[in-house]
C-alpha cells in the first residue's frame, strides 16, 4: 500500500484537411468582429493555430476554441466544421505511479522519465 501504480488512456488526436476550412471560417469571423478594432486581436487566432516544431498543430491550443461561446451562427458554423476534422489516431497508454504521504490517504505523484533510461 505504499505505492500505487495507474495506468492511463487518451486518444491522439489529429487533424484531417477540413482543419483549413474551419481555420478559413474563424478568420471570417474575426475579420467581421474587429474591423476598426486593434489588430492584436488576430493574435488569440493565430496563436491557437500555431505549429509546433514537427510542423503539427498544437491539438489543445485548437480544441481550446471549442471553449469559447459565442452565439454566433457563423462560429458555430466554424465550430462545427472544426469538430469534423478532429480524427482519433490511435490511443497513447500513460503509467503513473504514486508514492503514499506517511499513513495518510494521501499519494504525491512520482516523476518518472523513462525516455532518458
Amino acid at each position: 500500500g505504499e505505492f500505487k501504480i495507474e495506468r492511463a488512456y487518451a486518444d491522439r488526436v489529429v487533424f484531417t484537411e477540413e482543419i483549413q476550412a474551419a481555420r478559413e471560417l474563424i478568420n471570417q469571423c474575426i475579420n467581421a468582429w474587429s474591423e476598426g478594432a486593434n489588430s492584436h486581436l488576430r493574435v488569440l487566432v493565430d496563436r491557437a493555430f500555431r505549429a509546433n516544431r514537427q510542423g503539427q498543430l498544437m491539438v489543445k491550443d485548437v480544441l481550446s476554441l471549442l471553449r469559447v461561446e459565442i452565439d454566433d451562427p457563423d462560429w458555430k458554423m466554424a465550430m462545427k466544421a472544426l469538430k469534423d476534422s478532429i480524427q482519433v489516431n490511435g490511443t497513447a497508454v500513460y503509467i503513473r505511479v504514486y508514492k503514499r504521504q506517511g499513513s495518510t490517504d494521501q499519494y504525491l505523484p512520482i516523476n518518472l522519465t523513462l525516455a532518458g533510461v
